[in-house]
């Protein structure tokens, strides 16, 4: 079962770009291997809020779960604690 975008790719951009760059077989032309979307609400005032919205947000996007980041320091004039959520990805 093939997504709309790689399903665009192949059909529109495979052969512009195989005829941009005068590639003879397929195989030549670039493909993409990996989409990272990620989001940061660390500067938010209610930030559990903010986390949930950016939570359904990158659902809605993607149409998968992601996943929460957390802070890989501690400091303390920010007060933000080691294990606390920052961002999604």
């Amino acid at each position: 079962m093939e997504n709309e975008f790689y399903r665009d790719y192949k059909e529109r951009v495979m052969p512009a770009l195989q005829k941009l760059h005068g590639y003879k077989n397929v195989h030549q032309v670039p493909r993409v291997e990996k989409v990272v979307i990620n989001t940061s609400v660390g500067s938010q005032s209610d930030v559990k809020q903010a986390l949930e919205e950016a939570k359904a947000e990158l659902a809605l996007i993607t149409g998968q779960r992601p996943v929460e980041t957390l802070a890989k320091k501690a400091f303390p004039i920010s007060n933000c604690a080691k294990t606390r959520p920052l961002a999604q990805r």
